[in-house]
């Protein structure tokens, strides 16, 4: 990838600014991230309810605790491009 771009605005010391139709990319990317993220968290809801063991069930809740971690930097993200 080399010369101009319309998608990029100014590439300044590293940083680069996107133009709002990428931030638009960008956020709708996020946004279903976090859905699809949402929706894993109560799938592992379900598994660790049914699980036959306090390791299993340990298991799923471990899994809905990095999930809630990828939604909170997810947010995060959505709110840099704001």
């Amino acid at each position: 990838m080399g010369g101009d771009t319309p998608f990029i605005e100014t590439i300044t010391k590293g940083e680069m600014t996107v133009n709002e139709m990428i931030r638009s990319w960008l956020k709708e990317l996020y946004e279903n991230a976090i859905a699809e993220a949402k929706g894993t968290i109560e799938n592992e809801r379900v598994w660790a309810n049914g699980a036959p063991d306090a390791a299993t069930a340990q298991m799923h809740t471990d899994n809905i605790a990095l999930q809630e971690d990828y939604i909170q930097v997810l947010t995060e993200k959505i709110g840099e491009l704001n």
